[in-house]
């Protein structure tokens, strides 16, 4: 959020180099051999040689969201202008189209192409010269992040409060947790690491050997039964009773009417703007004023 790159010592923690140049956050670092390459919300990817910029381009119209390496070289970035692009130093080799919304999540497909995660509630895996192999339809919400495994399978979390797992393009598990799952990344023994917003990271395992303790299940258990009933109202609203984002694709039927949509464990306010003829995301200043509106009582009992 700073707009900071920073180079760490590992064996003391402490901070070596301040890289500064990006205009707003920075959204992924890679390494590129001896380079640093990061991506921002500024639309453009730097890259860092010895900490100082070598260059620096313009590399979406939009902020850009992710940024991977695949092992043959080459870079990927993920944007919220909705496409892919594929890199080879500056040079853009293919631009891949087909969300409907934010790509927020990149990863390489081992032997097959890319995976991404996106705001239109899908993961597609591509060919590396643009064709779509397979798209993953499951989550209820926006796909923050997906990884995959040399077994094939694979893995995506998301705001719905799930990490779901992927076997040739069919969800075979879906894994519950109290809080939206931020990333999801598999170890090589094939176990799966979370990141929830409920502050914890937890390790998922397929070997019984390896099952957390009975004390550390309950605690999980307690946790998800405790999110559940919490998550039942947003302000005077039941949660289960707000629509989904498919109701985003109806239009509006005049410009400013407002609509409260459920991503994940939120609800969320959209207002239909006439002139572009699409709901926009509103602001936090927005919303206080509509829930200010229609539940007066929540602010000034």
């Amino acid at each position: 959020m700073d707009t900071m790159v920073f180079v760490w010592n590992l064996s003391n923690g402490e901070k070596v180099h301040s890289l500064s140049g990006h205009q707003l956050q920075v959204t992924g670092v890679v390494l590129d051999d001896e380079d640093i390459v990061s991506s921002s919300v500024d639309c453009t990817l730097r890259r860092w040689r010895r900490c100082k910029v070598v260059e620096s381009w313009e590399a979406h119209k939009s902020a850009i969201q992710a940024i991977i390496k695949l092992p043959s070289g080459e870079l990927v970035t993920g944007s919220t202008d909705t496409t892919l692009k594929l890199w080879k130093g500056r040079t853009c080799l293919h631009t891949f189209a087909g969300h409907s919304d934010t790509v927020r999540g990149l990863a390489n497909m081992h032997g097959l192409g890319i995976l991404s995660a996106s705001h239109d509630g899908s993961i597609r895996l591509w060919a590396l010269t643009g064709e779509v192999l397979m798209e993953m339809v499951g989550h209820a919400s926006i796909v923050y992040s997906v990884d995959s495994h040399v077994s094939g399978l694979i893995v995506s979390g998301g705001e719905d409060c799930s990490a779901k797992i992927w076997k040739d393009g069919v969800c075979v598990q879906s894994i519950e947790h109290p809080g939206c799952v931020w990333d999801v990344k598999f170890l090589e023994n094939g176990d799966i690491v979370t990141a929830c917003s409920d502050g914890v990271v937890r390790i998922w395992t397929s070997h019984q050997e390896r099952i957390a303790d009975p004390v550390d299940l309950d605690s999980y258990v307690s946790k998800l039964s405790e999110y559940k009933l919490s998550r039942k109202r947003v302000g005077g609203l039941k949660l289960e009773d707000l629509p989904g984002l498919d109701t985003l694709q109806i239009p509006g039927n005049s410009d400013g009417q407002t609509k409260i949509i459920r991503e994940g464990d939120n609800g969320v306010a959209y207002a239909w703007n006439l002139r572009e003829q699409k709901w926009d995301k509103v602001t936090f200043s927005f919303i206080l004023l509509f829930f200010q509106q229609i539940f007066p009582c929540l602010f000034y009992h």
